[in-house]
């Protein structure tokens, strides 16, 4: 696992909730805009991630570190706590490829390694069940404007959404 630069104590990742639900959906708002998803569609993405037959796995990583208490980017996690970010992965059930579906971190949290924590995450879900993944709404500060050429100069966008295909490397393969 990545190591998360913390102000304070380290933010740790856990298994997304329902009592997350209403702060996601502002920050979903507030990250990606027109884009944003619904409560209603994160609560129906919320319990596809639940039970025998899920097929999605969704996490947060909250803080419960002073200053991201009083950060107002954070929002209200459980028991007091703030999120930093969240994000989700479709993985069929190990049926077909994985799709990152959402990764976003709050922006006064970026540069700490949060999004990386959980995207390790969520890669070893995905490679636990598949050997493609690919990415589909990634808010992020570094990630080139769509219509943009990475290393052009051109100047990123917060909250831009972008499309990015990984090739895992599962046990059985090689090179």
């Amino acid at each position: 696992m990545p190591e998360v630069k913390a102000r304070g104590r380290a933010p740790g990742l856990r298994e997304m909730a329902a009592g997350d639900l209403e702060t996601i959906a502002r920050l979903e708002s507030e990250l990606f805009g027109a884009e944003a998803w619904s409560r209603d569609l994160l609560a129906a993405e919320l319990k596809a991630s639940r039970g025998p037959r899920a097929d999605r796995r969704y996490v947060v990583v909250e803080s419960d570190d002073a200053d991201d208490a009083a950060d107002h980017d954070a929002g209200g996690g459980l028991n007091g706590s703030r999120l930093l970010g969240y994000a989700g992965l479709y993985h069929a059930g190990g049926l077909s490829s994985a799709d990152l579906l959402t990764i976003a971190t709050v922006p006064s949290a970026r540069g700490r390694g949060i999004a990386s924590l959980m995207l390790t995450d969520l890669i070893s879900t995905a490679r636990g069940m598949t050997a493609l993944m690919s990415c589909w709404r990634c808010a992020s500060p570094t990630r080139p404007p769509s219509g943009s050429t990475p290393g052009t100069g051109s100047s990123p966008s917060a909250g831009a959404v972008a499309t990015t295909r990984l090739r895992l490397r599962t046990p059985w393969s090689c090179g």
